[in-house]
């Protein structure tokens, strides 16, 4: 079954094959996400991988943007981390 109706799904985990697993996994958020949604990974992952799911999302009419933070857990507190963010317009 899908999940209920979101327009956004943001989404941050350790590695990158928790990203795959997240996304492209049996119960993930493309198996689960409705066509419409916007899917935000903000992991510090894999170019390739976040190409792979964009793809697999885009089939699927789920959008999907790679949005990585740097900076780690010093500057999110101070309030200077960077977000840089790929994907299409």
């Amino acid at each position: 079954s899908r999940a209920p109706a979101r327009d956004v799904v943001i989404t941050i985990v350790g590695y990158p094959a928790d990203v795959e697993a997240v996304y492209l996994g049996d119960d993930g958020v493309l198996a689960r996400a409705a066509a419409g949604t916007l899917a935000i990974d903000m992991t510090t992952s894999s170019p390739d991988l976040a190409a792979s799911i964009a793809a697999e999302g885009a089939q699927q009419g789920i959008a999907v943007l790679d949005a990585p933070v740097s900076g780690g857990e010093p500057k999110a507190i101070d309030g200077t981390i960077s977000v840089m963010v790929g994907g299409k317009k």
